[in-house]
């Protein structure tokens, strides 16, 4: 299973994302348990990071264990907003066909 966290930032450069968003995403949740691989990308005012969640875990438990850290950044970018956190479900029937759920 795969989750998503999206962190607007507007009006940002790719390296500012990635200072301000992204790299204290992935110090934050570096040691959550039940993470197999984390993929982050920067673009002009989003940060994206998409997390494998490890065979064994409970997807709705690493997200809430993300969440929790994600939650705890104090040194986040000022004017980033939000996160966006998203469950992605893969079809097995047909792997290039997904669909989100997400909630907060």
């Amino acid at each position: 299973m795969l989750l998503s966290l999206k962190v607007p930032y507007p009006n940002a450069t790719p390296e500012e994302v990635v200072n301000g968003i992204v790299i204290p995403i992935e110090e934050a949740i570096a040691e959550v348990e039940g993470i197999k691989r984390v993929t982050s990308s920067a673009v002009r005012n989003i940060g994206t990071l998409t997390i494998e969640v490890e065979t064994g875990y409970e997807t709705r438990d690493v997200m809430g264990d993300v969440q929790t850290n994600v939650d705890a950044i104090d040194n986040f970018a000022e004017n980033a907003e939000e996160p966006v956190f998203e469950e992605l479900v893969v079809n097995q029937t047909n792997s290039e066909s997904c669909y989100y759920s997400g909630y907060r």
